[in-house]
C-alpha cells in the first residue's frame, strides 16, 4: 500500500539556488485555517474520478492518526492520492496528472508519502513515512524520513505462553500484596517512596496487557479485511506502529522501575 497525503496552507514559495524557499507566509498553519475546499488547475468537469479525487479534501481515514512534527501538528485529513497500480506506466500517469493540475502549489504546507512493507520470512512489518514540510520560521523546506519496524504477528510457542502466564500471575500476586500493605500501613504506605515504584510497575504492566490485546484484535480485523478484498484495499499501518512503540515504552518503564527497586 502506498499513499500520498497533502495538507495545504497559504504560503507562496519559489525555487532558489537548487532548493525551495518561500518569500513570505500569509497565515501560519493551524487546525482552524486548514484548507478543505476542492482545488486544481484547469481540471475538466469530465475528468475521471480517479484523477479528480486527489484534489478533493478527505476527512480522517480509518486507522489514520494526527501527524506531529517538530514544527507543527497536522490533522489526519487532507488531499490524498493513492497509488494502487503495480505498473510503472499507470503510476507515472497518476503523478503526471498531479503535476499538470498543480497538486503541489503555492498553498502547500506539507506533503506526506506513507507506505507499508512486509517481509514474511522475518515476520517483519515496516511503516515508512517521508515528510516534506515548509518551515514556518526559516521559509525553507525540511525533509524527514521515518522507518518504524515492528512484528505485528506474534508467533507464540508453548514456552512463550508459559512465560506470559507466569508474568501475569506475578503481577496479580504483586498487586494483591500491595493492596494488603496499604490496608495495614495506611498513611505510612502513602509516605513510602517504594510504594510508588511498585505501583508504577503494576500500572505499566496492565497497560501493556491492554495494548497487546487491542493490537491483536486489530490484527484480526486487518487480516479479515485483507482476505475479503484479496489484498486490493490499502492497509494503513500507522496506528499499529504507534501501538507497538507505546508497548515498547511501557516495557522499558517496567524494566527501569524494576532496576531501581533492585
Amino acid at each position: 500500500m502506498k499513499k500520498l497525503e497533502i495538507i495545504l496552507e497559504s504560503c507562496p514559495r519559489k525555487a532558489l539556488h537548487g532548493y525551495m524557499k518561500t518569500d513570505d507566509c500569509n497565515l501560519p498553519y493551524t487546525w482552524y485555517n486548514e484548507a478543505q475546499t476542492p482545488f486544481g488547475f484547469n481540471i475538466s468537469n469530465e475528468a475521471s474520478q480517479k484523477y479528480s479525487d486527489p484534489f478533493k479534501y478527505k476527512p480522517a481515514q480509518d486507522k489514520t492518526l494526527i501527524y506531529s512534527t517538530s514544527y507543527a501538528t497536522y490533522l489526519a485529513g487532507g488531499y490524498v492520492h493513492e497509488i494502487l497500480s503495480k505498473e510503472a506506466k499507470q503510476i507515472k500517469n497518476g503523478l503526471r496528472n498531479l503535476r499538470d493540475h498543480h497538486w503541489i502549489d503555492r498553498h502547500t504546507r506539507a506533503v506526506f508519502l506513507t507506505f507499508g512493507l512486509y517481509n514474511p520470512n522475518a515476520n517483519l512489518f515496516v511503516y515508512c513515512s517521508f515528510l516534506l514540510e515548509q518551515l514556518p520560521t526559516t521559509h525553507n523546506l525540511f525533509f524527514q524520513p521515518s522507518f518504524q519496524p515492528f512484528k505485528l504477528v506474534q508467533l507464540y510457542t508453548g514456552t512463550d505462553l508459559i512465560y506470559c502466564l507466569i508474568y501475569l500471575f506475578l503481577i496479580i500476586y504483586y498487586m494483591i500484596t500491595e493492596i494488603e500493605l496499604f490496608l495495614q500501613m495506611r498513611k505510612k504506605y502513602i509516605k513510602e517512596f517504594w510504594s510508588y515504584i511498585n505501583w508504577a510497575i503494576i500500572v505499566c504492566s496492565w497497560f501493556g496487557v491492554v495494548i497487546h490485546v487491542f493490537r491483536q484484535t486489530e490484527l484480526k480485523k486487518m487480516g479479515k479485511t485483507f482476505k475479503d478484498t484479496n489484498g486490493k484495499q490499502p492497509i494503513n499501518l500507522q496506528a499499529f506502529s504507534y501501538l507497538d512503540s507505546l508497548l515498547t515504552y511501557l516495557l522499558g518503564f517496567c524494566c527501569f522501575f524494576g532496576t531501581i527497586k533492585l
